[in-house]
């Protein structure tokens, strides 16, 4: 998490994220200028390796995810009309990753062989849920406002299972990025030293 940069990882603990549309059926949402905050305290729980299928799986547990920048919305969140624009924070507790990753083997001129990620798929899950914060929500209003905050404090599970996809696939883009950048670094037989 912290960056090798020898091999040009980058840190992943703050993650700067310029921009997500995050434009789905019932509600369209804009993020700019965003910071994310807490993988560096992220466990591996779980990492299984498949070499028959090239595929290897990878659970990280996070204690705590923060995240704050700028935001639009308009549409709606999951029943309440939403609108706004201006500045965000967000807080996710227990949250649970599970990538399913592909990978080829590449054999360089030297004979050694070293893992190149294909492609991935994740999930992420939380037990806990979160705290949202949105400012400026329809124009300053308040009674408006804190209704919505209200309901998506209340049902921060649901919301974040419902809108986080869009976040989560930019953020684990880079992630996958840098992971790659690790694995075109150590061939396979430092990676699996007993």
């Amino acid at each position: 998490m912290p960056g090798i940069p020898s091999i040009g990882t980058e840190n992943f603990d703050p993650v700067w994220i310029e921009e997500v549309d995050g434009s789905l059926t019932i509600l369209k949402y804009k993020i700019e200028n965003a910071t994310v905050t807490g993988y560096a305290y992220c466990e591996i729980k779980h990492l299984s390796i498949d070499t028959s299928r090239s595929n290897f799986k990878l659970n990280l547990f996070c204690p705590e995810i923060g995240m704050y920048g700028d935001y639009e919305m308009n549409g709606r969140l999951i029943v309440l009309p939403v609108e706004g624009n201006g500045n965000f924070t967000l807080s996710i507790y227990s949250y649970d990753i599970n990538f399913d990753v592909d990978y080829k083997v590449v054999k360089t001129y030297d004979g050694k062989e070293y893992m190149s990620i294909k492609d991935y798929n994740f999930e992420a899950t939380t037990e806990r849920g979160g705290v949202f914060y949105f400012d400026n929500l329809f124009n300053g209003r308040k009674d408006l406002a804190d209704t919505v905050l209200k309901f998506a404090n209340e049902n921060s599970i649901e919301v974040l299972h419902e809108f986080q996809r869009p976040i989560l696939a930019v953020t684990y883009k880079k992630f996958m990025k840098n992971l790659n950048k690790f694995l075109k670094s150590m061939p396979m037989e430092h990676l699996f030293a007993q």
